[in-house]
């Protein structure tokens, strides 16, 4: 597997204090009114590894009043750079910097030195100053007390020359013939704008320059660049709500679609399976049968002399059966021509119809509803509108009649249908082999079809279709190994089944067969998905985790991402990505806090007369405050 380098990029609004704690390692508090710098460690950094910890750019900067030396928060830092470019309109909802996280592959950065861990931080920060200025480079930061080195740095986005809005408007009135002398400005004014830094296509350019300029000197190559026009999209929360819930209602339909097919298909093999016992004993009688025949008529023939046949009867007889096959096939012939007569009437009469119904919608107009004017109703207006209304409602009636059909067709085609069903079942009965095989087509069927369903459910995609199979009965049970496709591609994937259900699978064109599963199987080709149990629990708990994000920003008014939560009963604490837990009580209310002992339902409790809870109360709360508001 190869080492790759990592470049990750955020645009803000701010540099919050929680960043900021996590980038710096000191949290600040005030004890009476006085500031006091504590070190601070995050739960996942080891503390005998603080020490190699390294700023790269100084904040120190010296205080006008005191004239002493005092060091900058990042913000601090943020806005003074803004203000040394000149820049003096911001808006309040702009992003003001751009935090980029230097890292590579774990294998690599943890073997290096501390020389080489430094030496590697130096070349980056040469790196970013070259991309982005020397001067917009107000903070760099290397890590080493976490499982990874890795470095944080802080841009500034300042750039220069005319606005991409600006230049689209201009191309826009240079294409109309409009004048376009507005649009012309200083190209070396100061502008603050994180859009003309951070775009996906400049990204892939900072993956590329990046590794080419100081990941190769560490053994760090380029990752592999998604493909463009990728299908995944971003959606709301609602969407997304919205989606999952259409989704769990076609597949709660699919699964009872598939319970019920289970069902017949288990019948119809029963069915079989009882039909070919009837049949086997009815071979075996039709061979006493035939025994008991032969003697039977061994004796008929000692008998024939002394059976006297009356000639004259018989011809009859035949006389009588001639004259009646005659009489049916007259009364056939004149129930063909009825037949014939009555579709001819029924075409000329469709036809007018249709004649009719041309003529008709000329003349609807059900629009122009009379007005009353100031001498009355206009008499004309009020015989035309009545006259619309009659011929709309004949137009409906006829509409709603029956088409004319062939009754004489349709049942030609059933009886044809019925003959091919009664063939192939006489076929199935008349020989125990072919019944045998239809048997086992159903068995490998019903087989294929629940290893289909069991993928597009771990896959959550329901184009999956399987088209081989691959069986191995074992003392735990059957191993298996499938092969099928996505949707209406021919792009194969590999997928192996294990005796306790576990799924994996794989995209490698190595994979053909049960036994190169066992021999891959230790390869980094696979993607393991679990058993179904696991794979239901996995988005039973992603459903809450989106609902408690969704209840969360309904009642904080602000996006709130829940990352974990635990419950009990219907009690919740969630944990969401903004560094805060929330708690929600059986009545709905919910308290926040960044407390970081909370750490379960009873720290709660426990911590809840402490004043470090935040009330945001409830939906009911929520909705009265927006009532009257309005």
């Amino acid at each position: 597997m190869g080492q790759f380098c990592v470049l990750h990029m955020e645009s803000r609004a701010e540099v919050s204090s929680i960043l900021e704690r996590h980038i710096v390692r000191q949290e600040v508090k005030y004890v009476n009114g006085v500031r006091v710098e504590t070190v601070w460690v995050p739960d996942n950094a080891d503390v005998s590894k603080v020490h190699l910890n390294r700023e790269l750019v100084s904040r120190e900067v010296t205080d006008p009043s005191t004239g002493k030396a005092k060091t900058l928060t990042i913000q601090q830092a943020v806005n003074r750079r803004i203000e040394e470019a000149g820049i003096t309109k911001v808006r309040s909802n702009q992003n003001t910097c751009i935090e980029i996280i230097f890292s590579g592959s774990p294998e690599t950065m943890c073997a290096m030195s501390p020389e080489q861990v430094n030496a590697w931080a130096n070349d980056t920060l040469a790196w970013a100053r070259g991309r982005w200025g020397y001067e917009n480079v107000v903070s760099a930061t290397l890590h080493c007390d976490e499982k990874t080195p890795h470095m944080h740095v802080i841009v500034v986005p300042i750039v220069q020359g005319q606005s991409r809005r600006s230049a689209s408007k201009e191309r826009i009135d240079a294409a109309m013939g409009l004048d376009t002398r507005k649009y012309k400005t200083d190209t070396t004014r100061n502008r603050l704008c994180a859009n003309e830094v951070y775009t996906k296509p400049l990204l892939y350019g900072y993956h590329t320059s990046y590794a080419e300029t100081v990941g190769e000197k560490y053994g760090l190559s380029r990752g592999v660049r998604a493909e463009l026009g990728s299908y995944k999209k971003h959606t709301s929360s609602i969407e997304y709500n919205r989606q999952l819930a259409e989704e769990t209602a076609e597949k709660e339909r699919l699964i009872k679609d598939l319970t019920a097919d289970y069902a017949e298909l288990t019948s119809a093999v029963e069915n079989a399976t009882s039909k070919l016992s009837a049949q086997r004993e009815i071979m075996h009688l039709q061979e006493k049968t035939i025994a008991d025949n032969d003697a039977i008529i061994q004796n008929q023939e000692k008998q024939k002399a002394s059976v006297v046949i009356n000639d004259d009867a018989v011809e009859k007889q035949l006389a009588e059966k001639y004259v009646s096959l005659a009489e049916l096939e007259a009364k056939e012939k004149q129930l063909q021509r009825s037949i014939t007569d009555k579709t001819a009437e029924c075409d000329t009469l469709d036809k007018k119809i249709q004649t009719r119904r041309q003529q008709l919608a000329t003349k609807v107009n059900l629009t122009d509803v009379p007005k009353k004017g100031v001498l009355g109703y206009n008499t004309a207006e009020v015989t035309s509108f009545i006259e619309s209304v009659n011929t709309a409602t004949l137009l409906s009636q006829m509409n709603q009649a029956p088409r004319f059909y062939n009754p004489n067709e349709s049942l030609e085609n059933e009886v044809y249908r019925l003959r091919r069903v009664e063939d192939e079942y006489k076929k199935l009965l008349d020989s125990p082999h072919l019944l045998q095989e239809r048997i086992d087509e159903l068995k490998v069927e019903f087989q294929r079809k629940g290893i289909e369903n069991m993928l597009k459910f771990a896959i959550n995609d329901t184009g999956v279709h399987v088209n081989f199979i691959e069986v191995k009965n074992t003392s735990e049970g059957d191993d298996i190994f499938a092969r099928f496709t996505i949707g209406e591609g021919t792009y194969q994937y590999a997928a192996h089944i294990s005796p306790s259900e576990y799924i994996t699978y794989t995209d490698d064109s190595r994979i053909i067969s049960l036994g190169a599963c066992h021999n891959f199987s230790k390869e980094e080709i696979w993607w393991n998905l679990g058993t179904p149990d696991e794979i239901q629990q996995k988005r039973e708990k992603e459903i809450v985790t989106d609902r408690l994000s969704t209840k969360l920003t309904m009642l904080t008014r602000e996006r709130i991402v829940v990352e974990d939560y635990k419950v009990s009963g219907d009690r919740y604490l969630a944990f969401a990505t903004n560094g805060r837990a929330y708690f929600i009580n059986r009545e709905g209310k919910t308290w926040s806090t960044n407390d970081e002992r909370v750490k379960t339902i009873q720290d709660c409790k426990r911590y809840a007369k402490e004043k470090i809870w935040d009330s945001h109360g409830d939906i009911n709360q929520l909705k009265q405050s927006l009532k009257h508001r309005l």
